[in-house]
């Protein structure tokens, strides 16, 4: 068991979690027949098929940049709207991500902080697939023309950029 402490295993899980997240992200983009950027942000109604999933953008105040709630007509969505729009598709893809894990119970382990992580992985996943980042970073490696073609963040794109050169995915 040596190097196998709670780092180790932390870390263990992460790996797993990153794969059911690319293999969750890809579900979905399939689902609703997806194939090149930029997503769009109805795609979310692939997320729960028994129940239908509204956005709404709002100024939402308390810090937050996003909410999922449960009604009795559907999931809402509700999301800042002092927000770029960029940052808007990724906080909506972050809250679908709660909405997958309420409606199908997936990946329910970890504390509030670790929950927070998966649904910005899942986001950047949906968002801006590995295969399609690499095919685009054939044509060019300038973050900013990245950025428009997926639709996010310069932040975003650099962050994935930087996860899958350190680890494939």
């Amino acid at each position: 068991m040596a190097g196998r402490g709670e780092g180790g295993l932390y870390r263990e899980r992460a790996a797993r979690d990153k794969a059911e997240l690319e293999a969750l992200a890809s579900r979905l983009l399939r689902q609703g027949g997806v194939g090149a950027p930029p997503v769009p942000a109805n795609l979310v109604a692939f997320c729960d098929p028994s129940r239908p999933v509204y956005i709404f953008r709002r100024r939402l105040g308390w810090g937050h940049r996003g909410v999922v709630k449960p009604s009795r007509h559907g999931w809402l969505i509700l999301v800042e709207e002092s927000l770029s729009r960029s940052a808007q598709r990724f906080s909506i893809f972050h809250e679908a991500f709660h909405v997958l894990q309420r409606a199908q119970g997936i990946l329910p382990h970890g504390g509030a902080d670790y929950q927070e992580w998966l649904a910005n992985a899942f986001a950047a996943r949906v968002l801006m697939p590995g295969p399609w980042l690499e095919e685009a970073l054939r044509q060019t490696a300038d973050v900013d023309v990245l950025a428009y073609r997926f639709r996010v963040g310069r932040a975003a794109i650099e962050a994935r950029l930087r996860e899958l050169t350190r680890d494939g995915g």
